[in-house]
């Protein structure tokens, strides 16, 4: 029964709601606040511009993403302060 209705089930590449997460998401707010504000960038990703700016260039060659037909890939420095954000040391 479930396998019958994963078969009827119209399959998508991308969710709708994927699809708009570019203005949906808390970094695509914030980035440009973010930047003009250095004390505030500082309190969001806990690493000074300066440091996140040599950090970004020493790793984004690895956090670059092929983009396909169906998906964009998140940038090396939203991926990298998302990063930041969320880890706890």
């Amino acid at each position: 029964m479930a396998l019958k209705l994963l078969k009827e089930a119209k399959r998508q590449g991308v969710h709708d709601i994927n699809k708009e997460k570019a203005t949906f998401d808390e970094y695509h707010h914030l980035s440009a606040q973010l930047k003009q504000d250095p004390d505030r960038f500082q309190v969001f990703t806990r690493i000074s511009m300066g440091a996140f700016q040599y950090l970004l260039n020493k790793v984004e060659n690895s956090l670059v993403k092929n983009w396909t037909n169906w998906h964009r890939p998140i940038f090396p420095e939203k991926r990298l302060v998302v990063t930041l954000r969320y880890s706890y040391v």
